[in-house]
């Protein structure tokens, strides 16, 4: 800012001495006096009805003090009568081109940019295909600790973009009412212009308002010159950056068509229009090319490092491609209902289910992609052959016979609508035959009739057919190392003295040579006894390593005995499962039912039972003569050994 200030005042005390003034009288001292904080230089002027005396230090001398600022607003009137009063309003700072703009010259008049034409001779273009505004405002890159780098992207961005008035009142209406000042009101536009941009529409004017206002700016934030590092803002690079921003701006490549809205009102998921804090309509912008950046980072997630094949690159591309337009359109489109699937075919068929039987939509807002025509439309892999190289691949082909192609080919050939895929050079036979090519090519052939001579030496083995991009790209390379190849021909007998020199003053010759054998890599060092911990244990990364001293505190509980359940033994093989023991068996054998003509005691059952019920307990004892019996403890049979009935 402090150089800034001081040229312009520079150029006035030149412009005065050009106009036959008086040196003595109109000399102009610069006092580089700051504010508190640091930033506002004091510039003595001289101002009409004041006598300017210098050894005089009393009362005139805060009269004869004026801001700079000041200054500029007062040679403002006469500058750039022909322009609108927006645009004056923008180059006000520009008070170094007010005696210009009285002699007829073009304003704005800078050293780092190209002369401007007249306004009268600006004729406003558009464009069908328009430029980022965010790319063309980072074009002319500035260094990133510049004091001025903030300052200056604010006043580019207001220079680009003109704020709908009614909403920008609107908005900081609302803001007031909500207890904000207006200083707080002027910082959110200057440091959160995002919160503007949500709800209040901006417009980039035509070209014969939109180069002057961009120019401005460049003009007078582009020499200003940082206090720290004494750098302008803008390098030579940049100051031809931004020069061919301004030819952009003046063949209409980021000014609004006319009649075309750029916005539309943000829908929240129960489809009603979202507001923001402040009570206004929160809207989406589709200008630029932000959503295309979006999209362009979902397809490096979605491949990554996985290497795949063209089939299988074109199946990944249509599935995103598919559900990303879904997403979009059940965040954008009015009324698209949010299915929590992607198979919109199956929708479709119950539309026309719906609509057949009941003669309703079932949604509304819903079209069917199966009620479009079939089109020749291709995506992703397509033919970008031309008609004439196309006719002479399909004589080759015949000329060649059948081939054997892969899986990848074969896809390559139905995609582009040919019998051999067109694939770029990567085998060693294709690079000879580009050099026989080479040698029988006529001099001054552009690639398309390069591509079709190169058919010749077409095999479907080894050499594919080429696109004329191929050979641009392939004849470059070819080109490059022949030059290499050539250069080494060139150099052969310097290298051959170079090897010779070398030899000669190799350690290796005569004696003293100390030329030591390859070791073993060295293990890992041992631990130092200067750098060793004493301590018997200690925590590393989160795990204790060592002995941990409440081991001996705390006595450990002696391992019990475990016992069999039937029979009380300690080494029964029914401790882990009782039906293995073998007195249970034993006496389930016991209870077994007598066979027929066998006296059995009842005595010896009732005898069995008592133990059964004992070992077992109740519960499982019933449950066992149920298996047997059906029945219960109190239908367990006994048989009298002398009459054999059962009682």
């Amino acid at each position: 800012m402090l150089a800034d200030h001081v040229e312009c005042c520079r150029q006035l005390q030149t412009d005065n001495a050009d106009d036959g003034v008086d040196d003595s009288s109109s000399e102009t001292n610069i006092d580089v006096r700051r504010s508190a904080r640091g930033q506002i230089p004091r510039v003595r002027l001289p101002i009409d009805g004041y006598e300017t005396d210098t050894d005089d230090e009393g009362e005139d001398d805060e009269c004869e003090r004026l801001d700079c600022e000041e200054a500029l607003e007062e040679a403002v009137d006469e500058f750039m009568m022909d322009l609108t009063s927006e645009d004056v309003e923008l180059l006000r700072a520009a008070v170094f081109e007010a005696q210009e703009t009285t002699n007829g010259k073009a304003p704005l008049q800078c050293y780092g940019l190209d002369d401007p034409p007249k306004p009268e001779l600006i004729e406003d273009r558009f464009s069908a295909v328009l430029g980022d505004v965010f790319h063309a405002m980072d074009r002319a890159k500035v260094p990133v600790k510049h004091e001025s780098k903030k300052a200056y992207f604010v006043a580019l961005r207001e220079a680009f973009f003109v704020w709908n008035p009614t909403k920008l009142a609107e908005l900081e209406k609302n803001m007031r009412d909500s207890g904000l000042t207006e200083e707080e009101i002027s910082h959110k536009r200057y440091f959160n212009a995002r919160l503007y941009r949500q709800c209040v529409e901006r417009t980039v004017p035509s070209p014969k308002m939109l180069y002057w206002r961009v120019r401005a700016v460049f003009a007078i934030y582009g020499r200003m010159v940082d206090s720290k590092t004494k750098k302008p803002l803008f390098t030579k690079a940049a100051w031809k950056k931004a020069n061919n921003v301004l030819k952009d701006i003046l063949a209409g490549y980021y000014s609004d068509p006319p009649d075309l809205n750029f916005y539309t009102k943000k829908l929240g998921k129960n489809g009603e229009i979202v507001l923001n804090q402040y009570g206004l309509e929160v809207i989406e912008c589709f200008r630029g090319t932000n959503r295309t950046e979006s999209y362009h980072k979902n397809l490096a997630i979605t491949f990554g490092s996985w290497h795949v094949g063209v089939e299988m690159s074109d199946c990944l591309l249509a599935e995103r491609r598919h559900r990303h337009n879904q997403k979009c359109s059940e965040r954008r489109r009015l009324g698209f209902p949010v299915l929590g699937h992607y198979n919109t075919w199956v929708v479709d068929q119950l539309q026309n289910l719906v609509k057949e039987n009941h003669g309703i939509q079932m949604y509304p807002y819903w079209t069917n992609a199966s009620d479009y025509k079939q089109t020749d439309e291709a995506f992703d892999t397509i033919a970008l052959q031309h008609t004439s190289l196309h006719e002479k691949l399909q004589q080759r082909c015949q000329e060649i016979g059948p081939v054997k192609l892969t899986r990848e080919q074969l896809y390559m050939n139905k995609a582009m609508n040919t019998l051999l895929p067109f694939l770029p050079f990567v085998s060693k036979e294709e690079s000879m035959a580009y050099a026989k090519y080479v040698l029988d090519r006529d001099e001054g052939q552009d690639f398309n009739a390069a591509a079709e001579d190169f058919l010749q030496y077409v095999d479907g083995v080894n050499v594919m057919p080429k696109l004329p991009s191929h050979m641009s790209t392939y004849d470059e390379t070819w080109s490059r190392n022949k030059r290499i190849q050539e250069s080494e021909k060139r150099s052969k007998g310097g290298r051959e003295k170079l090897d010779e020199l070398n030899s000669i003053l190799s350690p290796h010759v005569g004696e003293g040579s100390n030329q030591q054998e390859p070791e073993l890599p060295n293990p890992l060092p041992q631990c130092p006894v200067q750098a060793m911990n004493n301590s018997k244990s200690q925590i590393v990364g989160g795990v204790f390593v060592g002995q941990n001293p409440l081991d001996n505190a705390v006595k450990k509980r002696k391992r019990g005995t475990y016992h069999c359940g039937v029979c009380g033994m300690a080494g029964c093989s029914g401790i882990s499962n009782n039906k293995l023991c073998p007195k249970r068996r034993a006496l389930v054998q016991a209870m077994q039912p007598p066979e027929k003509g066998v006296h059995t005691s009842m005595r010896d059952l009732q005898s069995v039972r008592t133990t059964l019920a004992k070992l077992w307990g109740r519960s499982l004892y019933s449950k066992e003569l149920q298996k047997l019996y059906g029945g219960g403890y109190q239908q367990m049979p006994t048989v009298c050994s002398i009459c054999q009935k059962e009682k």
